[in-house]
């Protein structure tokens, strides 16, 4: 399954109401998935692979869906197909590197970073991956931290492979991290981030 592609299907034919912004940005997107002269391709396989790690591992922990796996709707399992799914020819490196995500309270914001910072931290291939979730102040900076211990927690298979502490996550099989921090760019110096979550990011003076 293209989830980028239904998703813009359903889009043209009224099935899925968009903004403007929105509607336009998937039709740039699919139109570079088949150009052929673009430096980057389109691999399905690459965003599949995110997608079912998210529903096979993790799980909601608040309100009637608390403990039930996190099934993803359409418009979340496109934006995971278009963020990990293009990447360049020769390199293979992502094309996207940065996600602006707004959208209204309650729609499961910090459920699906965390998902992603999961996935980031466990997954990804990555050496050492070192994953940091930023706010104006620690408290907030803690909200998608702790969803992703939440998450690690009521997953077996994760849980033997990390070690959650007061303000860090540990992964064994990776030597990850995972820390919350406020938006003091002092206390960011020298760390080699492999992901950075940043909530309410207009909040945030010191852009640095």
């Amino acid at each position: 399954m293209n989830y980028i592609e239904e998703y813009y299907k359903q889009i043209q034919d009224n099935s899925i109401v968009v903004s403007k912004k929105i509607k336009n940005t998937y039709a740039h997107i699919v139109k570079n998935m088949h150009d052929a002269n673009n430096i980057y391709t389109y691999n399905n396989n690459n965003a599949l692979k995110v997608i079912n790690f998210i529903e096979k591992f993790c799980r909601h922990n608040k309100g009637k869906t608390a403990g039930k796996p996190f099934i993803l709707e359409l418009w979340q399992k496109a934006l995971l197909s278009a963020l990990f799914g293009f990447v360049h020819k020769e390199t293979g490196l992502r094309q996207y590197r940065e996600l602006v995500l707004i959208v209204a309270r309650k729609n499961g914001k910090s459920m699906l970073a965390s998902a992603i910072a999961t996935y980031l931290l466990f997954a990804d291939k990555e050496a050492a991956p070192e994953l940091y979730s930023v706010a104006t102040k620690r408290d907030q900076a803690r909200i998608i931290w702790q969803e992703t211990t939440n998450i690690i927690k009521k997953s077996d298979p994760l849980k033997k492979h990390a070690k959650i502490l007061k303000n860090e996550i540990k992964t064994h099989i990776n030597n990850g991290i995972f820390k919350p921090l406020s938006s003091d760019s002092n206390s960011l110096d020298g760390l080699n981030v492999h992901a950075a979550f940043i909530d309410e990011l207009h909040a945030i003076k010191d852009k640095n």
